[in-house]
């Protein structure tokens, strides 16, 4: 059995059925979940008070086959350097929990690492 072997497009192309189902499946089942959580959001308004329109939702789903972070990391950096993506869009599209407060990190790092050069 030489799948081993195989190379991540050749594992893709080999899986392309199931990868498809799993489309169609989540797809479908996205808008279902989309839904369910308008209904949620309605029902919250009606007990609350506060408004939760527009009521969009992003459904994140994990990929289905293993994925080359160090490839995704290198894309993301050079999207981010020519100007294409925000760091925030970045970091969301790198699955940080929280990139707005990854964000503030970052910002307070760089103000102690440029006051530490100023000492200097």
């Amino acid at each position: 059995d030489n799948r081993q072997a195989l190379s991540g497009v050749a594992l893709q192309l080999e899986l392309d059925p199931l990868l498809k189902k799993v489309s169609r499946k989540r797809l479908i089942r996205g808008a279902a979940l989309r839904r369910r959580n308008e209904m949620v959001l309605r029902i919250l308004e009606g007990q609350t008070g506060e408004s939760f329109a527009p009521y969009r939702s992003r459904i994140a789903w994990a990929p289905v086959l293993p994925q080359d972070r160090s490839r995704l990391i290198e894309d993301e950096t050079r999207l981010v350097a020519s100007g294409i993506h925000s760091r925030r869009t970045a970091a969301g599209l790198l699955d940080v929990a929280d990139p707005d407060s990854e964000w503030t990190r970052w910002l307070s790092e760089q103000s102690a690492s440029s006051e530490e050069g100023d000492d200097r």
